[in-house]
């Protein structure tokens, strides 16, 4: 996919975010008009900074824009007359226009090696996009506008957002480390969140305070329910741990070993801080997905030292007993027996939907509307709810053929953390790199483990919580220096 001309792609990447803007209605004022291309240039200039606010903005799922389409007749028909265009894909829609614009320039012209365009994984979402598009095919007869344009915005544009835009914008080790300082800033930032609404009333009830996100300024900046708090927390702790392994001491001056001392201190108060908010979220799935990390981490990362720990792990699973008969007792409320009712059904309907047309589904984008025609469904739980896990998802909408296609990321994913780790533990063995440098990218595909677990459970599968860490890892496995030619990831 590489040898594509990098004029092509720029092209494609202006086409794709001119297509958005269209069908969203941009506005074209001539004030709006300067402000884009202030943004631009600003982009253009700052990439890296730039990017880091689109990193420090995926949580932000509470934060959008509503935008009309104004008499467009596509915008009507494909998004109802308007359409809520989250924050960070605009600060998105700006990078990616400059970023075509340096592959036209910096690359194309100048041949300047940091712009060559990389797009791993290309293939397989190029299969998971078809696979999308074809499900317009079912005999269920969906509305082909509908499924098309599902196709392209979320599936498309999270892999163009979060994976192609983050393996080309972070193209060294300080801007890993940077990146990575962002996504833990983010978490800290959450688990203080959580950690203060322990104090704050909840409307919602319950038998006691969980940790849930809180309002800032008339808004709900991480959403609305303790579970959107749990899945960025998964993905930040992690993330938090792979930058305290990437950041070794320095040897001189004191005071800058002083100051090191410090930030991992602070590191570890915070990765504390996460671990014990995701915790009191009391969500089942950010519990099973702590557990799934940490004995992933325990396995694969610290095998030898796990067993000189045994005996202080055993102390911490003592002290979490109270939380866990407290989640005990939680999960044993109407409130949450209900919820797992719901989910059951969901998975009922899914398989039956399913049943009906196996090979390519029933439509992409259609899940919730085949629910809301369930009148079992609205009559025990009320309004129609996206699918609670991405598998009954993908074979829902898009029939075997979808999910042989999602696969077929995974697998691809899973091939490049073996390929990238075995040779970043080789060299850890032979003096050729640190082994911190090996563990901290082992963690970082701990934290995409851990994302695409979440999801099993959850919704936000189109979203940059769960592609977000599977840009910053191919950017890792580059930048770490076990890919100086980029593994076979297309």
């Amino acid at each position: 996919m590489r040898a594509v001309p990098a004029v092509g792609w720029a092209a494609f990447l202006v086409l794709a975010v001119v297509g958005v803007m269209i069908a969203a209605g941009a506005p074209s004022s001539p004030i709006t008009m300067i402000a884009i291309l202030i943004a631009v240039l600003f982009a253009y200039r700052y990439p890296v900074a730039t990017y880091s606010v689109l990193v420090a903005l995926v949580p932000a799922a509470g934060v959008t824009i509503s935008v009309s389409t104004g008499a467009l007749e596509f915008g009507e028909r494909a998004f109802g007359g308007s359409i809520d265009v989250f924050v960070v894909e605009v600060v998105a829609m700006v990078l990616m226009i400059a970023w075509a614009t340096k592959i036209v320039w910096l690359w194309g012209q100048r041949h300047d090696p940091n712009w060559r365009p990389w797009f791993p994984l290309a293939l397989p979402v190029a299969a998971l996009v078809a696979a999308h598009v074809v499900s317009a095919f079912s005999s269920f007869q969906p509305d082909v506008l509908l499924v098309v344009k599902y196709a392209l915005r979320p599936v498309l544009w999270v892999y163009l957002v979060y994976v192609a835009l983050t393996v080309n914008m972070v193209q060294s080790s300080r801007t890993l480390r940077t990146v990575l300082g962002v996504v833990t800033g983010t978490g800290i930032a959450a688990a203080v969140m959580g950690l203060i609404s322990l104090a704050v009333p909840d409307a919602s009830g319950g038998l006691f305070p969980r940790a849930r996100p809180l309002p800032f300024l008339g808004v709900m900046p991480l959403g609305d329910n303790h579970n959107q708090l749990g899945e960025w927390l998964c993905v930040t702790i992690p993330i938090s741990l792979a930058l305290l392994l990437l950041s070794p001491a320095p040897t001189a001056p004191s005071d800058r070993v002083q100051a090191h001392r410090q930030f991992r201190l602070f590191l570890l108060v915070g990765i504390g801080a996460q671990i014990l908010a995701a915790l009191l979220t009391f969500a089942r799935t950010a519990w099973i997905v702590l557990f799934v990390e940490a004995g992933l981490a325990a396995w694969l990362v610290w095998r030898q030292e796990a067993a000189r720990w045994m005996r202080t792990a055993l102390v911490g699973i003592v002290l979490l007993l109270p939380l866990a008969l407290a989640m005990f007792a939680f999960s044993s409320t109407p409130l949450v027996e209900g919820s797992t009712s719901t989910r059951l059904m969901m998975s009922q309907i899914a398989l039956t939907l399913w049943s009906a047309s196996p090979i390519i589904g029933m439509g992409a984008g259609t899940f919730i509307d085949r629910i809301g025609a369930t009148q079992l469904f609205l009559f025990e739980y009320g309004a129609p709810l996206e699918s609670h896990g991405i598998l009954q998802k993908l074979l829902a909408e898009t029939g075997i053929v979808g999910l042989a296609a999602m696969g077929w990321v995974v697998w691809r994913i899973v091939r490049y953390v073996w390929i990238v780790r075995r040779r970043l533990y080789g060299w850890a063995h032979t003096g050729r790199a640190p082994l911190a440098t090996a563990q901290a990218f082992t963690i970082i595909a701990i934290a995409v483990a851990g994302a695409f677990t979440y999801q099993l459970f959850s919704t936000s599968y189109w979203s940059g919580k769960m592609w977000l860490p599977v840009g910053i890892l191919f950017a890792a496995g580059h930048v770490l220096g076990a890919a100086h030619k980029h593994p076979d990831a297309s």
